[in-house]
């Protein structure tokens, strides 16, 4: 009797591809975040250090530029990443060719997984020379040529994540790092941000960073919506002095409705399937697309996550967050 193959997914997509899921799970435990209520639940050594520190804001508006990225990586090695992730920021600052090939082929080179290894540098390949990267673009049609280029930053952002997460598991027993109390709380700063821009799409149908940037111009209806997701909100500024001119003004509906936001659960339907529609949305783009109904559910499956009894209710659920525009409907 045949036995079905049940991972057929490894031919589409990067073969460690199920590693990025489970540290992606593992990444949400540890950093103690509970989407479920908008709070963190921080373990008791954690909250004295927080003390200690004089309760440090955890919500910062942070600016994506060549320092940040660099400070970010040095952040990232103290958690026990690998020192290879210098290659990335490396890799987008250099201005030759020649450079960003040798970075990418070290990049590749220092993956742990054989197979992963090799998915990258046969697809790569057409990055040996100037001359073959252009011709890579030049020949195909335009239809083609917007997947050609979806699939390529696709990889080239899987192959980053690869990079980033070197070493992750080998940190499990380290007591030098559970003794590293800040080191833990640059792990949750670095995860809160995508976690919660996820819960807000699940639930809003936008980013949580999308409703500040509402908010802070004025809307309150948006302002009422992240407060329901995210309850750090608080921390902020401009959402104290909002909250001081509803105070002065008697503004007993905006105190209201505010206090219905406090009290709302972030997420309202399919808490079963919370870990689910995060892993759905937020690796959809990097690679999940490109599978079929049953490779996907498969492969989840395998991650360890709950997901729906047959593959039959697990494709009309997947087809309903993209209806839903969760997630895009990318091939």
């Amino acid at each position: 009797m045949q036995t079905e193959k049940t991972d057929g997914w490894k031919e589409k997509i990067d073969p460690d591809f199920d590693e990025l899921i489970k540290v992606y799970l593992d990444f949400i435990d540890r950093s103690h975040i509970n989407v479920n209520t908008g709070y963190l639940c921080l373990d008791d050594d954690s909250l004295n250090f927080l003390k200690h520190e004089g309760y440090p804001s955890f919500h910062k508006k942070i600016k994506y530029d060549y320092e940040y990225n660099k400070k970010l990586t040095k952040d990232i090695i103290k958690l026990g990443a690998s020192n290879d992730i210098e290659y990335i920021l490396k890799f987008f600052t250099a201005k030759k060719f020649e450079q960003k090939k040798s970075y990418l082929l070290k990049m590749i080179h220092g993956l742990p997984n054989k197979e992963s290894k090799e998915y990258y540098r046969m697809f790569f390949s057409f990055f040996e020379t100037e001359e073959k990267l252009k011709s890579y673009f030049d020949r195909r049609p335009e239809r083609d040529l917007k997947r050609c280029v979806f699939d390529v930053v696709m990889n080239i952002s899987t192959l980053m994540i690869q990079v980033m997460l070197k070493g992750y598991w080998d940190t499990e027993n380290d007591e030098s790092i559970k003794r590293k109390r800040l080191d833990r709380l640059n792990l949750i700063k670095i995860s809160l941000s995508e976690v919660f821009n996820t819960v807000s799409s699940i639930t809003h149908k936008k980013s949580l960073d999308g409703l500040l940037e509402e908010a802070e111009k004025g809307n309150d209806e948006s302002l009422f919506k992240a407060i329901q997701i995210d309850k750090r909100l608080f921390d902020l500024n401009w959402l104290r002095k909002r909250i001081r001119k509803a105070f002065y003004a008697g503004d007993a509906s905006f105190f209201k409705k505010l206090g219905m936001a406090i009290e709302k659960t972030p997420l309202e339907n399919d808490i079963e399937y919370t870990k689910l529609n995060s892993i759905l949305i937020s690796f959809w783009g990097l690679g999940l697309c490109k599978l079929n109904n049953q490779e996907l559910w498969e492969l989840l499956k395998s991650c360890g996550v709950i997901v729906q009894d047959d593959p039959e209710s697990f494709r009309k659920h997947v087809k309903r967050l993209i209806e839903n525009k969760m997630i895009d409907d990318f091939y």
